[in-house]
């Protein structure tokens, strides 16, 4: 099984990809399994904010949105590779919004 994270990892956690997005600071929580399962929410995933607020998350059990949700992160995530985020950082801005 892959696991890729946009956003940080702390501590590191073997076998888990992550980095850091250039343009976006992101808010939303969202796991995608298999493609065909996605939970989407806004919440921490920290066990102080589970514990401690009253949020809410939605798990959609649906191939196409689940597909959907990971085209968009697959997009994100090869934007913020480092190799991309170089070419992001040496544009102008409109031409970053055409790449968005």
């Amino acid at each position: 099984m892959e696991v890729k994270v946009i956003g940080r990892v702390i501590p590191a956690v073997p076998g888990i990809a992550s980095v850091k997005s250039p343009r976006l600071r992101l808010h939303v929580r969202a796991i995608v399994r298999d493609r065909k399962t996605a939970f989407v929410g806004s919440q921490s995933l920290r066990r102080p904010q589970i514990d401690g607020r009253r949020e809410i998350g939605v798990i959609a059990p649906h191939a196409k949105v689940a597909t959907a949700l990971a085209r968009v992160f697959d997009q994100d995530w090869e934007e913020a590779t480092p190799k991309a985020a170089d070419k992001v950082r040496n544009k102008g801005l409109a031409e970053v919004a055409a790449v968005g």
